[in-house]
């Protein structure tokens, strides 16, 4: 998960620290970047991916700028949760033409409207199925997960934000591809589930990833199923987003 929060003032360091805190406490697994020089803002959201779920846009007299911003935003991910603070109702009033999943007025109980947006939107994030509680301690979102490799009965969830994190627990393959039960993962070999989309080609009985120059093995007996899965899987996945753009 990465969380993105643009402003170009101080207020935005405050509202990193703020959702800084509410992971912390809450033990999720992300990212928190700050996007706040005019370069970075007016060209950031071409790099938005799946691993944004949410934009916080820090608005003091730039709101026609955020609105470009969030609109492009909205293009490139239906589901990435947008949210506009502001000191300002004036400017938030401005930003309301957006789809916007909240509009926070700060005040002295801004931490507490972050963190009750932060948690609504993880409820949201959580009944899609998108979050997967690894442990007690641990909770992870599935769009980050690129693959599982079992080994010697202990499973490594390789996690990709901006390099590659692997997470260990102690389980069987078999348990946790139904527990997931994500049609995104593909299982490519009885030791390997794979996320479709850190696939970028499969050949030679083996799947590229698209990260990490890894190179995952197919059992040749298996090949031909899986090459077929993984094109049915990629033809769904694009169905669905063509769908969502032609709503939108």
């Amino acid at each position: 998960m990465i969380v993105a929060v643009c402003g170009k003032t101080d207020f935005s360091l405050v509202v990193k620290g703020y959702i800084e805190e509410y992971l912390c406490i809450r033990l999720i697994q992300a990212e928190v970047e700050l996007i706040s020089s005019q370069q970075e803002c007016e060209c950031w959201y071409e790099k938005i991916s799946d691993l944004h779920n949410a934009v916080l846009f820090c608005v003091s007299d730039e709101a026609d700028t955020f609105m470009k911003m969030s609109e492009g935003v909205r293009l490139l991910s239906q589901s990435v949760f947008i949210v506009f603070i502001s000191s300002c109702k004036a400017y938030l009033e401005e930003t309301c033409d957006v789809c916007a999943f909240r509009y926070i007025f700060a005040d002295d109980r801004l931490r507490f409207r972050i963190w009750e947006c932060l948690d609504t939107a993880v409820s949201e994030i959580n009944s899609r199925g998108q979050i997967f509680k690894l442990n007690t301690n641990e909770t992870i979102f599935v769009s980050e997960i690129v693959y599982i490799e079992s080994n010697l009965h202990n499973l490594y969830f390789h996690i990709n934000t901006r390099e590659e994190k692997i997470l260990k627990i102690r389980k069987k393959l078999d348990e946790i591809e139904k527990e997931i039960d994500d049609r995104r993962f593909i299982r490519v070999h009885k030791s390997y589930l794979v996320n479709v989309s850190y696939i970028r080609e499969i050949k030679c009985c083996k799947a590229q990833l698209t990260v990490w120059n890894k190179m995952i093995p197919i059992p040749k007996e298996k090949y031909r199923t899986v090459k077929m899965k993984y094109k049915d899987l990629c033809d769904t996945v694009m169905s669905d987003f063509c769908r969502k753009i032609s709503d939108f």
